[in-house]
């Protein structure tokens, strides 16, 4: 009798062992049905489009989004790299595009080299917008999502990052699309003279930046920050700082702004993947002193051009490292050097892993390696006086100074204040 229950329980086991491997087996077909619906999209009916629209959304509501806020060359990608390094956190890699920016590869809303271009984009009122605006919507919603979904490098984690320069007029549409609750921003401010330093970095002495150029890239710089810090007040969820106060160091310094938007994200540093060090001699990437042309510079920004006419598929994003666009009739070889980068990835092997050893340079010659540059334009250019005297005092509204006496006095904007990272009575 003993032996026939044995039997008996023996048979009920191997029946319950065949159910569960077939449930198993279900949920798996399952999921991944799931998985290559919402990678790939489905075709077929309506039917398929909406169940994938749902999955998506559904999704969507499972992460929290890092905008980084900041005109072009103001550190947003820089500063991005450093949180993609974090445990939680996820960027956009292999788009093919420029700085893996998601302007490039969205088509809900319009991208700078479609409202004038990257010292631009902030002249056209199309540049910004807000909740209200009619892109706003269930499908543009799904849609913007998925089109980064494919590219951010891991979907298992918390914070998603995006650092176009352009969604620093975008914030409040961003919030809108990613909800008030699960949108954060990380709001950077760079000298003007430091944004538009590539502007003035040539040469030639027939080229005057100030006439031209540089007075342009200034205006657009006051016009963004003034819709920006207007904007700021409809953001649940926002920080400021500025370039020079995080990369100029010192190095406790640098940490302190790194650690309060740590917090403020509710994010942890993977271990010592993220290193400060004092910027040296050898530590720069370009020399400090203003220089001719070379060889190896032409090389680079002769590759960069031919990268940018390319198809997308062959699109080289490390030749184009510093290139947005080349707009018609600009000469690419303008710019006769190119500004050190602060972030180091240690080696070509840890590019690849999720997680790479981030080496951030900071000090004076990272964040003002723009000054002997400017100090020679204006030497060489009378229309530079015209310039300051122009816009000297609103450019000292926000804490910063054209005078070449006065240029590393960086002092606090009061009005962005309410939102510093370190500010005690932060909003």
């Amino acid at each position: 009798k003993m032996k026939a229950q044995l039997k008996n329980g023996g048979v009920c086991s191997s029946c319950c062992s065949l159910q569960v491997v077939l449930a198993v087996v279900v949920l798996l077909s399952f999921t991944r049905g799931v998985v290559e619906c919402v990678e790939g999209g489905v075709e077929g009916d309506g039917g398929d489009d909406s169940s994938m629209a749902i999955l998506l959304a559904k999704e969507m509501k499972t992460h929290k989004y890092i905008f980084h806020l900041a005109m072009p060359e103001s550190g947003s990608n820089e500063f991005g790299d450093i949180m993609c390094n974090h445990v939680d956190c996820a960027c956009l890699k292999n788009t093919k595009k420029p700085n893996d920016e998601g302007q490039h590869v969205q088509g809900v809303y319009p991208r700078a080299k479609h409202t004038g271009g990257r010292f631009k984009f902030a002249f056209d009122p199309k540049s910004h917008i807000i909740e209200t605006s009619e892109l706003v919507t269930e499908d543009n919603r799904v849609l913007l999502y998925k089109s980064w979904r494919k590219y951010w490098n891991n979907m298992d984690v918390t914070f998603l990052s995006e650092t176009s320069p352009p969604n620093v007029l975008k914030s409040r549409f961003l919030q809108a699309m990613f909800t008030r609750e699960r949108s954060y921003f990380v709001t950077i401010m760079r000298h003007p003279l430091g944004t538009a330093s590539e502007q003035f970095r040539t040469m030639n002495d027939t080229r005057d930046c100030c006439a031209g150029p540089c007075r342009q890239v200034i205006r657009h710089w006051l016009i963004l920050h003034k819709i920006l810090r207007s904007d700021m007040d409809e953001l649940q969820n926002v920080v400021f700082f500025k370039f020079e106060e995080f990369f100029a160091g010192p190095i406790q310094q640098s940490e302190t702004i790194l650690a309060s938007v740590e917090e403020f994200l509710g994010v942890e540093r993977n271990g010592t993947n993220v290193r400060f060090s004092v910027a040296t001699d050898d530590s720069l990437t370009t020399e400090s002193t203003p220089t001719k042309n070379d060889d190896m510079l032409d090389g680079l920004l002769e590759s960069a051009l031919k990268s940018i006419k390319k198809d997308d598929d062959d699109f080289d994003p490390d030749a184009a490292l510093f290139w947005d666009e080349v707009e018609d009739g600009q000469d690419p070889f303008d710019y006769t050097r190119v500004q050190p980068h602060p972030i180091d990835i240690e080696n070509k092997r840890a590019r690849k892993s999720k997680r790479p050893p981030v080496h951030v340079v900071v000090g004076e010659d990272i964040a003002f390696d723009w000054i002997p540059f400017w100090r020679q334009t204006v030497e060489m250019f009378p229309s530079c006086q015209a310039l300051i005297s122009e816009f000297e005092a609103d450019v000292n509204a926000y804490g910063y100074s054209l005078k070449l006496e006065n240029l590393k006095d960086i002092s606090h904007a009061p009005f962005f204040q309410p939102f510093h990272v370190l500010s005690k009575n932060r909003n």
